[in-house]
């Protein structure tokens, strides 16, 4: 299947913005995370088209997924 991957901050790292990508039938959300060597650990938020997201979710062909990094401030 082929889903639409976009990253944000630091996770561009030599990565990029937005790529499209190809993933195993049933893959997860988790499953992309590890394909993309992203820490799921590191992630603050997770967006499949447009809506709020956890790391179990089974992605389908043509989804658009947004990886938000943890982002600390003050």
């Amino acid at each position: 299947m082929i889903v639409t991957v976009e990253l944000f901050s630091y996770f561009r790292k030599g990565r990029f913005d937005q790529d499209m990508m190809e993933l195993p039938s049933g893959a997860t959300v988790a499953d992309l995370a590890n394909q993309l060597e992203i820490d799921i650990a590191d992630v603050g938020v997770l967006i499949i088209n447009g809506i709020s997201a956890t790391k179990k979710d089974r992605l389908e062909t043509g989804d658009r997924i947004t990886f938000l990094p943890i982002i600390g401030g003050g």
